[in-house]
Order: structure tokens, then sequence, then C-alpha cells
């Protein structure tokens, strides 16, 4: 009794310890599920928590689950790779809509261009960018633009686009290597600075700004449909999870049911021994059914709470098994056979002598049985000899025979595990594959209707991941929050950073579930670059990019101006020849000798001017004369007069001395004079046949003299020269209509 009384304590204790720990464990469940709530929390604030976590259990952050990010490595060129990706992302877009050059979408297309020597791609797409920077949305109405827009040629447009880049307040460092040197001379840095500019004016552009509306439609539109279909899909895991639970229930039912059958039969069993007299042991409460159940509860919760949690794709992958699962029957079992009885060995043949031949016994002087004895030894003796042999052949048959069995045993095995083990493989590859379609299926959808790449997102140290911006998929950049760039190029290190990224931040929440979205591409793109640069041999490209070697130096040779100087030269002989027809039909010497010598003169000068200084000083010299020209003819008679007079004497005129102006780079007449002087466009004007002036303003031909420098480019003297040709034209051709 003492035994039976200690057993049924021990039994009680053991209960009561399990309850205990049970309900320990539905508290702390319900503890972590009340945590749960809370979050995601701004990152900050979850690095606080884990810091003060790790201070009071006197542990470090990393063993609480809070893992450092991985360090990028550094760019040098960060400012050039920033300015660089975001031009090829512009092009990537609006590219074929502005008729730019082939493969000037990516980051490498972009370098491509900048690298080539002929540099006929790299004109291009200045020319393809500046087109849309002419439009009157972007450059406005004023008499510049309208100048710029006239004389806008193959000769012009480098001085023309570091106007724009200039009055706009774009372009930076590439705006003013326009001014001081030729476009070839520039670095690719310089070249991007100003392309950059282009572009950013080039958004305001009628082509770009109805691509931006019919992207941002398609984008809504998109929107709106995955909206639905991630409806239907919650609506079908739902119904999964539903059905799922019910199985559970009709499980737990039919369970509950089979105990209290037996407990039933117990109880029958018990009260029928009670009546017969015998002892009984007390019976044990049984409060496991409840307890079953509120744990099923719990676990279908946090089944649901996880798949609510869960990213779209593992989710739909695990529920469509198990649905698979269910649905299918199982096929019915056999009945299993009874083991058949094992073969007991066959016992070891005895090849020893028997006893009377081992020994002669007979008497030794009965020669007869004695040679009868030794006949009968002799066969007896060959007879085991020969089995003996035939038994050992047979036995090393045998074992060939199982050792060959084993081998083809240990064959099929193998063969077996490594089927096994390609067809994990591939069904592996082909999950991973599936995962990349559906994966570039979404990014294609979403490249198709985005005006700009899309960061990956932020970490807890508001920096920002980049893949894919200017097309550079082989690498995951990271943006600081000072501006500086860094890189992480190795695949480890992006399985680290998701690793370390923790799901109860906001902003590393938003990331983590951005690269889960991505993480099959982003290694197929890394396994590719891996494989390039296995095969140059080297570390590729990319690699010399990171080391920073993106800001190449100016050119150092002397670049072809040919193109320029050859159009300035024929421009300005044009004016000559102009000015010459003017003179001859003015004979009063408003442009000097009437029969036109002076421009004669002019026009040889420039036809020989074979430098840009040259040309620079013709230009001027022909200006000043037109100048002259104009004040003769708008001199009223009684100065004209005055002026003669004060030649004759030797004295100067008081009023020759003009008002000087101050250089001042926001100072444009287009401001002072407003919109009263567009009513007068310079066709109307050309088309009045009256006598206007060159120059409206001297602060407009100071400006313009200013562009006529010794050292100029010689795209900005050809500017110089078309827009002398622009403004006095209609000037000399009324000159011609009004002779006298």
């Amino acid at each position: 009794d003492r035994a039976k009384d200690e057993e049924k304590r021990s039994r009680a204790a053991a209960r009561e310890a399990e309850r205990v720990a049970l309900a320990k464990k539905k508290e702390d469940a319900i503890k972590h599920k009340q945590r749960l709530a809370k979050y995601p929390i701004p990152d900050v604030e979850l690095a606080a928590e884990f810091e003060e976590e790790a201070r009071a259990k006197n542990v470090s952050v990393e063993s609480l689950g809070y893992k450092p990010l991985p360090t990028p490595a550094p760019v040098a060129d960060s400012p050039f790779l920033a300015d660089e990706a975001a031009l090829a992302d512009f092009l990537g877009v609006f590219g074929d809509a502005l008729k730019t050059p082939k493969g000037v979408g990516t980051a490498a297309g972009v370098r491509a261009v900048l690298r080539a020597p002929d540099g006929d791609d790299l004109r291009a797409l200045y020319r393809a960018l500046l087109k849309p920077c002419m439009e009157q949305a972007v450059i406005g109405k004023g008499r510049n633009a309208m100048q710029w827009r006239r004389v806008l040629s193959d000769a012009t447009w480098p001085e023309i686009a570091r106007r724009v880049l200039e009055r706009k307040k774009v372009g930076g460092a590439g705006a003013e290597a326009l001014a001081r040197a030729p476009w070839q001379n520039l670095s690719p840095a310089e070249h991007v600075l100003a392309l950059r500019g282009l572009a950013d004016l080039a958004l305001g552009a009628d082509k770009p700004r109805a691509i931006i509306a019919k992207r941002l439609e398609e984008a809504q539109a998109l929107r709106y449909a995955r909206i639905l279909e991630y409806n239907a899909e919650a609506q079908r895991r739902r119904a999964v999870e539903n059905k799922a639970k019910e199985k559970r229930k009709a499980i737990r039912a039919a369970a509950a049911a089979k105990r209290k059958a037996e407990k039933e039969e117990k109880r029958k069993a018990r009260e029928a021994a009670m009546a017969a007299g015998e002892e009984v042991e007390d019976e044990e409460e049984d409060d496991d059914d409840e307890d079953d159940d509120e744990d099923d509860d719990a676990g279908d919760g946090d089944a649901a709470g996880a798949s609510d949690d869960d990213d779209e794709g593992p989710a739909m992958d695990d529920e469509e098994k198990e649905e698979e699962k269910e649905e299918t029957p199982e096929p019915e079992k056999k009945p299993a056979r009874a083991p058949r009885k094992p073969r007991e060995p066959s016992p070891e043949p005895n090849f020893e002598l028997p006893k009377h031949l081992r020994e002669y016994e007979g008497h030794p002087e009965d020669r007869k049985a004695l040679m009868a004895w030794r006949a009968e030894l002799n066969k007896v003796s060959n007879q085991l000899a020969i089995d003996k042999r035939e038994y050992d052949k047979r036995k090393r048959a045998e074992l060939r025979k199982q050792q060959e069995k084993e081998r083809m045993e240990r064959l099929r095995r193998e063969e077996a595990e490594e089927a096994k083990r390609l067809k994990a493989k591939a069904e592996e590859e082909r999950k991973e594959k599936e995962a990349r379609k559906k994966e570039a299926k979404r990014m294609d959808e979403d490249a198709a209707v985005s005006v700009r790449t899309k960061s990956l997102g932020k970490d807890r140290r508001h920096r920002t991941y980049w893949w894919g911006v200017g097309g550079m998929k082989h690498v995951v950049y990271v943006e600081d929050i000072d501006g500086t760039w860094g890189v992480l190029a190795e695949r480890k290190q992006v399985d680290q950073l998701m690793d370390a990224l923790h799901a109860w931040g906001n902003n590393e929440r938003a990331l983590k579930q951005a690269l889960q979205r991505r993480v099959h591409t982003i290694h197929a793109e890394f396994r590719k670059r891996a494989r390039a640069e296995d095969e140059n041999g080297d570390g590729g490209e990319q690699k010399a990019r990171v080391a920073g070697s993106g800001k190449d130096s100016p050119s150092s040779g002397a670049a072809d101006e040919s193109v320029p100087l050859e159009a300035a030269r024929a421009q300005l002989r044009a004016v000559c020849a102009l000015a010459e027809s003017a003179a001859k039909a003015r004979s009063d010497g408003t442009l000097g000798n009437p029969d036109g010598s002076s421009w004669r003169e002019f026009a040889a000068r420039a036809a020989g001017a074979e430098c840009a200084s040259a040309l620079a000083s013709t230009l001027g010299d022909v200006e000043e004369a037109l100048r002259t020209a104009q004040v003769r003819e708008f001199m009223d008679p009684a100065e004209a007069e005055a002026r003669a007079a004060a030649a004759e004497a030797g004295e100067e005129y008081e009023s020759d001395e003009e008002e000087e102006f101050l250089d001042d780079d926001d100072f444009d007449d287009e401001q002072v004079f407003g919109d009263a002087r567009d009513q007068e466009t310079y066709e109307s004007k050309a088309a009045s046949g009256m006598i206007y002036p060159i120059f409206d303003t001297k602060v407009e031909r100071a400006k313009w003299r200013e562009g006529v420098r010794e050292d100029a480019p010689a795209a900005a003297l050809a500017f110089s020269v078309a827009a002398l040709q622009d403004a006095a034209a209609p000037f000399l051709r009324a000159l011609i209509k009004h002779p006298r």
C-alpha cells in the first residue's frame, strides 16, 4: 500500500508539473504575441530596445538576434557614379522617344559612348538631348531663345548647349568646361555633368512629359490589377487554411471520441471489478482533452498569423503542396507478407580422414591387410582432396558472387542516392527558375511603367540600397547619407545583409522584403558576372569601376575644330558679301567706300584665317565696322555736321564716349524690356523692310563681344558669327532696299 501511495503521489506531481509547464508555455506565447503586436517600429527605437535589453541581460546585441550589417567596399568616384547612373536611367526611359544613339540606356553604354575615339555617338547624344531643351516649354520664348533656335547647327550646338545650361543654372562643371575648351577635350565626368543637366531640362519637353503621363496611368492600372490578384490569392489561401483547420478539427474530434470510448470502457471495467470485490486503483484525472484543444487552436492562430506575415511566394508554395496532399487520396495498403524463416546455414564439410585410416591398427606382419589399408587410404585421400578442391572452388565462386552482389547493391544505393540528389537539385533549380521567372516578369512590368529606378530601401543607418540603377545588376550599391557610395559585389555579402536585416524595424522590414522578391535574380546576375570574369581572366570591368577609375582626365590631344571654323569662315564671308552689296547701294558712305572694297578685304581676311585667334580678330573688326555703319545710319543730321566739324578741328566729339555697363551674369535684356519687345519678332522685322539696329541695347552688344575671344573654342566663335549674321542680315537687307 505504501508503494502504491508513493506511485500515486509521483504521478500526481508529474501531472502538476506538466500542467504548470503548459500554463507557462501558453503565458509565454501570449506575451510573445503581445510583443509582436507593436512591431514594426522605427529602426532607431528598435536599436535602442535591443541595446537596453543587452545591458539588462549583460549579453551582446548580436546574441539577441540584432546582427551587424556588412560593410560595403568604398567607391572612389561616388559623385560621377551617381550622375552616370541617373543619366543612364533617363536615357533608358526616354532614349527611344528622343532618338538617342543605341545602347546608351545603361551605365556601361554611357561609358562606351564617352570613351569612343571618334565621338560621333557622343555628338549625336548631345544633339538629341539639346533638341527638346530648345522647345518653348523648356527654354522659353525670349529673344535669345528664338535666336538660339535659328542659329542651331552642327557648328554651333556646343556653345548653344553651354548657354542653355548657364541660363538654367544646371550642368555645373560641365557647362564651365564647354566655355573654356572644345567639347571633344572634356573629361567623361564633365560630359556626364553637362549631359545630366540637359537631361534634367529635357524632362519639361513635350515627349518626355507625355511619356511620364502615360506611364503614370499604366502604373495605376498595374497597381489596381495587382491588388485584385493579391485579394484573389488571399481568398484562396484563406480557403486552404480553413480546409486544413476543418481537417484538424475532425482529427481532434475523432481522437476525443476515441479517448472518451476508452475512458468509458475503463469505467465499466472498474465498476465490474469493484462489483466482483477486487481491489482497484483510484481513477486518474484526465484533463488532456481541453489542453489539446487549446493547443490546436493556438497553433491555428499562429499559422494564420504567420501566413499573413510571410512573403507571397513561399507561403503560396507551401499551401499549394498542403492542398495537394489533402486532396490526393492515399493508396490502399496491401497486407504485408509473413517474413520467411531465415535459412539455416549448411554445416561445414569435414575433409579429415576417417579414424581407421589415420593409423594402421592391423597386424604388422599381415601384408595383405596392410596393402588393402594403404590402397583405401590413397583412394580416400585422393577423393578428399578432390572434394576439398571442389568445395574451395565452389566457396570462391560463392564469395565472388556475394561480393559482386554487394558491389551491385552498393552501386544501386549510390545510384539511388545520386538520383535522389540530382532530383533534389533539379527541383531546387526548377523552383529557383520559376521564382526568377516570376521576379523577372514583375520587374519587367515595373520597368515598363516606371520613370526612374526605385531604390530597394534603407537600413537602420539610413543608407539607401540601389540595384539595377543604370542597368548595373551585377552589384548592389549603397548610398550613405553623406553622399558617398559603396558596393556589395559578393553574393555572400548580400546573404549577410538579408540575414542581418531585422523585420521589426520599419526601414529594414521593407528593405528585406524588396531583397527577398529579387534575391534569385540578384544571385543569377552575380553568377553571370563571375562567369564573365572567369572568361576574361581578370577582375573584369566592374572591379575596375569599384576601384574608382571612372573619372578620366580630359583629353590632351588637339580637338578637331575644322567643322566650326569652316562654318564660321563661310558665314563671316556671307556677312561681308551682304555688307558689300549694301555699301554699293549706299553711295553716301554709310558702310565705307561705295565700291565695297573694305568689305572685300574683310572677306579675304576671313577666308585666310587659319586659326581661331585670327578669325576672332577679323570678326571683331567686322562687327566694329557694322557698328559704325549703324551709328551713321541712325545719326541726326545736326549731330553728323557737329561730328564732321570736330573731326576737321582735330577735336573729340563728346558723345563718342559710351556709357559703360556693369557685367552681371543675372542681367538680361529680356528681363529689362519684358514682353514689350517680344511683340516685334525677328520675322516681322525682316518682312517689314524697315531699318532696325543690329543690337538694340549696349548690354546686348557687350554680351556678344564677350564671346569673341582669341582663346575661345571654335564652336563659340561659330556661334558669335552666326549670331552676328542673324542680327545684321535684316539691317543690311533694309539698307539695300532703301538706297541713297
